[in-house]
């Protein structure tokens, strides 16, 4: 589904992403990656629907759940916003955020344009996982950062490392 989102082929994207949900219908970040895949399709009213198939058995996952909704509702609905904004605040004043929680609230900034915090968030995120954060040339959830120095130099330090080929032994 990665792959299919990084290609630009959303539609594509939705049945694996709708079957990951499926396998894991408690995890926040399976609707998260709906989500995005919905809003990227300009199918606003989808990505807002996407945090009601899953159920959290923690109360920060319900949390993320309710403010992520509650962010792509905002899209449809920008009376929303200000609520949001203090939903996305109150978690980002938490101090158990794991790399998976950090993305997802990167996630929520990003939607309510606030691409500072976002960035903030997005850079601890990829500190305690780099690897995760290796597709920033493709991945599309990252347009909207794209031309900002502060995330070009992410960009550049998180960019996987070609590897220079090894060369094969000569003939005697």
């Amino acid at each position: 589904m990665t792959t299919y989102v990084n290609l630009g082929e959303y539609q594509n994207a939705l049945p694996p992403l709708l079957a990951l949900i499926k396998l894991a219908p408690r995890s926040p970040t399976t609707a998260f990656g709906l989500a995005q895949d919905c809003a990227l399709l300009h199918r606003d009213q989808d990505a807002v629907k996407a945090f009601d198939l899953v159920h959290p058995d923690t109360a920060l996952g319900r949390q993320f759940v309710a403010t992520g909704k509650l962010a792509y509702q905002s899209v449809l609905d920008p009376k929303l916003r200000p609520q949001a904004l203090a939903a996305a605040d109150a978690l980002r004043q938490r101090s158990d955020l794991g790399p998976d929680s950090l993305y997802n609230l990167f996630m929520v900034y990003l939607v309510l344009d606030k691409k500072d915090v976002a960035l903030n968030l997005l850079d601890r995120s990829c500190e305690s996982e780099p690897f995760s954060c290796s597709d920033f040339a493709v991945n599309p959830t990252y347009i909207p950062l794209r031309g900002n120095p502060r995330f070009e130099a992410m960009a550049k330090k998180y960019a996987a490392t070609p590897q220079s080929p090894t060369s094969a032994p000569s003939a005697p």
